[in-house]
This record gives structure tokens, sequence and C-alpha cells, in this order.
């Protein structure tokens, strides 16, 4: 890639990053495909779809950050 060739096959460093591009595609394509199922599985047995993916900052976390005096990046406010 240091000399200009950036599309180069050959280049180890283009087919390590278009190895990694390619698994992150897989996995996106994969959770897709399980979010898909959960839907139409539950849907229809006529029940509301489970919030099953764990988030990133949940509630009890932003609140304990800010009982230490920090928001919710971990910076001092």
């Amino acid at each position: 890639m240091a000399n200009g060739m950036q599309n180069d096959p050959t280049d180890p460093m283009w087919q390590m990053h278009m190895k990694t591009l390619i698994m992150r595609m897989k996995t996106i394509q994969t959770a897709q495909i399980i979010d898909n199922a959960f839907f139409e599985w539950y849907s229809e047995r006529g029940l509301d779809v489970p919030d099953w993916k764990t988030k990133n900052n949940p509630q009890w976390w932003i609140d304990y950050l800010n009982e230490l005096g920090l928001d919710e990046n971990n910076e001092i406010r």
C-alpha cells in the first residue's frame, strides 16, 4: 500500500483488510438473520419481541457514573 497501489489484491495488507471487511459483513448479516427470525417467531404468535440485546449504557450504569460525578462517557462533569 505504501507504493500507491491501494487495490493490489496480491498485497498482504490489502488482503488482511479485505478479510476483515468480509468477516464484519458476515457478522452483520448473521445478526440481521437472527433479528429477523426472532421478529418473525414472536410476531406469528402475537407476542412482543423481547429486547434481548445488551445495551451499551444501561440506565443503572449511567446512574452509577452520575453518583461518582462522571457523565456517561466517564468524563468528569
